[in-house]
């Protein structure tokens, strides 16, 4: 009885403390009036979770007759809303997810083109997804904090700005809904563009006019009277010519036309309005649009073993080839090479063992390796097409990713010093099992193999992955097998053909060298991913995550002096717990480092953004150089780019950078370490999913620009220059 009346105080407590943080909350979130403007931050939850998702709003409220603008304001006035959140360690926010805008027209001089405007009227709230660290405390208020900079028109324009912050309670127990903004946020994402699943949409160019067909892909499709489309970058299209729809048998064709003042781009990347919807039910209005345009090629350059010149159309047959060739280049790039030159060396080892079996190892070792291209390319698909823009290499952007990278390949090295032996390991090297047994090593040693691929992009890759991940999912599936194919080809041509092992080294003593002397190859792996991980999670991460290394190789020394050899039962059992002490430990440190706070998103990071040479990428600054006839070079890279960073030290001499000086050339680096989206859309205007990517844009606003090869030397970067 007692503990049942302990138990209904305590519930009572809770409710208290509870309707306590949330009055708190609702005082902090109180809304803020900026001259025509009011703002406030409010969420779709009453309470945060740990490790929980929720989305934040901003909530904008307009006097009559006035508006704000979209991410792209349209023609030459307005600017973008801008929110910098200032957010808890261990919090982290997605990119803004902008609802359809509205097109208003102001006609100023009845001789001259309106001007267009892509706005906002009365009500708008502009979503935020943002993820809470796993070790909060229950019980205690977080204050999410945002600075929101915005400008607001009607016949004079006045800008405005505002330090919002919400306040929201930690509780533990089930996620609930805060009713108060139930309806709205419903109603904005109501608002927001949907992927083109159910639309196959192609876009051509035909002289200055684009020719934007849609074709309904579901038995049952909506009756289209009117669409607009909205480009996500300015000056792409002329903002105030009429964009005029034709319905045709089975399809539409809507016409746009581009601005002839601004390079054509590569890919039509915006959104599609229609009031009629683009469901059967016709309740979502917004459809969102990333698709090549085919054209003429638009670049100068000669085309290259390396690379695809960019405007070429490429068929399904020549990428499926593309990607099987990159696929093959991939096992000679530094992320691969030391993980599959020990599958070799087992291919040395067991080369007088049965030709069946051999052969079997090869086909798992070759399953290991689709399976985890199958994931890979399965999550970068659903990412894409829920609305999120991620690129290859998208897992190497978390820190926690990183973190079981690193802890993974530290382990292996370890194993490969013969600190410790597994036995039928996914190394398949050290143990005395038989070949039989080692059937769950040789696919593992797949999985390890497209793993640490993913830092590199080879010659070819890039262009088939930019063209697969623009075609529907089986189709991207079928790219993606290619270049697995092609990753896996040469062991499985070793595995079918073993005879080919004699042009090898005999096995001997030399084995246990090069073994010991690929695991120094993994640690410098290892040393680069730290500065990595340093640059993405701080150095208080960056400690624990030292610690946590630490500690697991205690653990595993632990494992391989006394556990493993024959000894007393006693013993074992001790050193069991002991292994297990310390490899928890470890474990716990690695936690703290994946979940610890991060640096704000930028290019501090990048090796190149550090000199005052080099400008932050931004399309704004892009069109504006343009616009101003300077020449621009830019270089897409990442971090935990190994290819971008072996490219930098080699291509970007003295004697290239005295010639960048000469020439007047503006240096633009764009930093993919962490997820950008306007990186991420810039990369596939050309085509592409990820880095490195480099682009020298001639000077003046009407020439075509120059792709380079992924893999650059200082004479390849000065020729490219004197073609200008």
């Amino acid at each position: 009885m007692r503990i049942d009346s302990a138990n209904r105080i305590i519930s009572m407590a809770r409710v208290v403390a509870t309707a306590f943080f949330l009055a708190s909350a609702m005082a902090f979130a109180a809304p803020v009036r900026v001259n025509h403007v009011g703002v406030e931050l409010i969420s779709d939850v009453a309470s945060i979770q740990p490790g929980g998702r929720f989305q934040v709003g901003l909530r904008m409220r307009l006097d009559k007759n006035w508006h704000t603008y979209w991410r792209n304001p349209g023609g030459n006035v307005g600017l973008p809303i801008t929110i910098t959140w200032k957010l808890p360690d261990g919090y982290e926010a997605g990119p803004v997810q902008w609802p359809y805008p509205t097109m208003i027209v102001d006609k100023i001089l009845d001789d001259e083109p309106p001007l267009i405007s892509y706005a906002y009227e009365n009500e708008v709230i502009l979503l935020t997804e943002i993820s809470a660290p796993v070790n909060i405390a229950s019980g205690a208020a977080v204050s999410i904090a945002a600075n929101v900079k915005w400008l607001a028109c009607e016949t004079a324009c006045i800008p405005g700005s505002a330090d919002l912050t919400l306040s929201l309670p930690v509780d533990d127990g089930k996620p609930s809904a805060d009713e108060r903004w139930t309806a709205e946020f419903a109603e904005t994402r109501k608002r927001l563009p949907v992927a083109t699943m159910n639309w196959q949409l192609d876009a051509a160019l035909n002289d200055n006019i684009l020719e934007l067909r849609l074709e309904p892909l579901g038995d049952s499709s909506p009756s289209l009277s009117k669409i607009r489309f909205f480009p996500y970058m300015s000056g792409v299209i002329i903002d105030w010519a009429p964009q005029q729809l034709i319905r045709s048998s089975g399809h539409y064709l809507l016409t746009i036309q581009l601005d002839d003042t601004e390079v054509v781009p590569a890919r039509l990347q915006g959104i599609l309005v229609s009031d009629d919807g683009w469901d059967a039910a016709g309740t979502l209005n917004a459809l969102r649009v990333d698709t090549p345009i085919i054209s003429k090629a638009v670049t100068d350059s000669a085309p290259s073993l390396t690379d695809v010149p960019q405007g070429t159309s490429l068929t399904l047959l020549v990428a499926i080839g593309f990607a099987f060739v990159g696929g093959l280049i991939l096992n000679l790039m530094p992320c691969v090479f030391p993980v599959l030159s020990l599958k070799v060396l087992n291919f040395v080892k067991k080369a007088g063992e049965d030709k069946r079996v051999v052969r079997l190892h090869g086909l798992v070792f070759t399953t290991g390796v689709l399976v985890t291209f199958w994931v890979l390319s399965g999550v970068l698909i659903g990412l894409r097409a829920g609305g999120d823009s991620f690129g290859w290499g998208f897992q190497l952007q978390s820190p926690g990713f990183l973190v079981i990278l690193v802890s993974f390949l530290f382990l292996f090295a370890l194993n490969l010093f013969d600190v410790f032996e597994i036995g039928t390991s996914f190394t398949t090297i050290g143990g005395n099992a038989s070949l039989k047994a080692g059937y769950s090593g040789s696919f593992f040693t797949g999985v390890f193999a497209v793993i640490v691929a993913t830092p590199c992009t080879a010659p070819f890759m890039g262009t088939a992955m930019g063209f697969a991940l623009a075609q529907p999912a089986a189709t991207a599936l079928l790219i993606f097998t290619s270049l697995g194919i092609g990753l896996a080809f040469p062991y499985l041509l070793l595995s079918f053909f073993p005879d080919l092992l004699r042009y090898l080294p005999r096995p001997g003593p030399w084995m246990s060298s090069f073994k010991q002397f690929m695991g120094l190859l993994i640690m410098a792996t290892i040393a680069w991913l730290l500065w990595v991980f340093g640059g993405l999670a701080g150095n208080d991460a960056l400690g624990n995550l030292l610690f946590s290394l630490v500690f697991l190789a205690a653990g595993t020394w632990v494992y391989g002096s006394w556990i493993a050899p024959k000894g007393f039962r006693k013993a074992k059992i001790a050193s069991v717990i002991a292994s297990l002490f310390f490899i928890s430990i470890g474990v716990s440190f690695g936690v703290r480092g994946a979940t610890g706070s991060g640096k704000s998103v930028g290019s501090e990071a990048s090796a190149l953004g550090e000199d005052a040479e080099w400008m932050i990428f931004s399309p704004d600054a892009l069109a504006q150089l343009r616009k101003n006839g300077k020449p621009v070079f830019i270089d897409f890279t990442a971090d935990w780019c190994l290819t971008c960073k072996v490219n930098e030290r080699v291509a970007f001499t003295p004697k290239v950078m005295d010639a960048f000086r000469e020439r007047g050339i503006t240096l633009m680096i764009a930093d993919y370490t962490r997820r950008s989206e306007e990186i991420t859309e810039a990369l596939a205007g050309f085509g592409r999913t990820g880095v490195p990517l480099y682009v020298l844009y001639p000077g003046g606003s009407g020439g075509q620009p120059q792709i380079l090869p992924q893999l650059l030397t200082a004479g390849t970067v000065l020729k490219a220059i004197d073609n200008l």
